[in-house]
């Protein structure tokens, strides 16, 4: 027999996405890190990417050697770890290019649920099919069409 939902049911549940997990790394450092993503943060995590990666132009990302998906691992550390990774776009850029040359970033990025990571996948593939659609279908520009989508993402992610 099912129990009723309540919304204290609903945030006993929504309690694992602020709980953090502590990876402890070789060389005797540590590091913290969200290891679900919730529906809200992915969405955001997402939308942050895309801007970012659309105004590369102008946020010197198109000068680094920092490829899309190397982007988007190192965003994953950003967004969900306690490293004190700087917002602005380009100090981020020098943050992620000491941790593409460190050592043990794998094993901080091996810290996350699979669930979480498929979750973002799913997310991710969905955004970029509804930005192909809507490219196809309206005349918008990138910022407007990542814009619409991420809205359209984050309805959907709430219905949930």
């Amino acid at each position: 027999m099912s129990k009723k939902l309540t919304l204290s049911t609903i945030k006993e549940s929504n309690k694992k996405y602020s709980q953090k997990k502590r990876i402890d790394l070789p060389d005797g450092n540590h590091v913290f890190i969200y290891p679900d993503f919730s529906p809200t943060k992915t969405v955001e995590f997402v939308r942050e990417l895309l801007m970012e990666y659309l105004n590369k132009e102008d946020n010197g990302l198109s000068k680094t050697k920092i490829d899309l998906n190397s982007w988007t691992v190192l965003s994953l550390l950003y967004k969900f770890a306690d490293l004190g990774i700087p917002s602005d776009t380009k100090k981020k850029i020098l943050a992620f290019n000491e941790l593409l040359e460190y050592e043990y970033t794998p094993l901080i990025i091996g810290g996350f649920t699979t669930e979480s990571i498929n979750k973002l996948k799913a997310t991710m593939d969905n955004i970029v099919k509804n930005i192909d659609l809507l490219a196809k279908e309206q005349n918008l520009n990138d910022s407007d069409l990542i814009e619409q989508v991420i809205k359209t993402e984050t309805e959907k992610e709430l219905a949930e």
